[in-house]
């Protein structure tokens, strides 16, 4: 039995489970709206609230998260869950309006090789075929 359309499954056939960090709440509500029909996404409002579901125990295929989170930076937060939770997130991610500036960019393909480096906007068809493309870290 195929999967619809609509649904991105993972590798071992459920929906990929992404979570979103973003401290514009406008800007997190309205990605996870145009991605919830094909993923199962979770937000998180600031690196602490993101953190916490990783010391719950979350798991996710993909993290993405801004680069200007306020307090713990986007990379700072990639950078720590990585460290300490390295079984829970698998390919990881930052949505930005701005350009990661080259230290940035250094430490964040430290964290991963296939990091994505998203712009925003980013239109829905370019970021599910980014999320869809992330096989979960081994």
């Amino acid at each position: 039995m195929s999967n619809p359309p609509h649904e991105q499954p993972s590798a071992d056939g459920r929906r990929l489970r992404v979570l979103l960090i973003d401290d514009d709440e406008l800007v997190l509500r309205a990605t996870a709206r145009m991605l919830r029909r094909e993923l199962d996404v979770v937000t998180a409002i600031s690196s602490d609230s993101a953190l916490a579901l990783f010391s719950d125990g979350q798991e996710f295929d993909v993290v993405i998260a801004d680069l200007s989170l306020p307090g713990l930076s986007g990379v700072g937060l990639l950078e720590r869950a990585r460290r300490d939770w390295p079984m829970a997130c698998g390919r990881l991610g930052v949505l930005s309006g701005r350009e990661p500036t080259a230290e940035e960019r250094r430490r964040l393909l430290a964290l991963d090789a296939s990091v994505l480096l998203l712009e925003k906007p980013i239109p829905k068809g370019e970021l599910l075929r980014c999320l869809q493309l992330a096989p979960r870290a081994a």
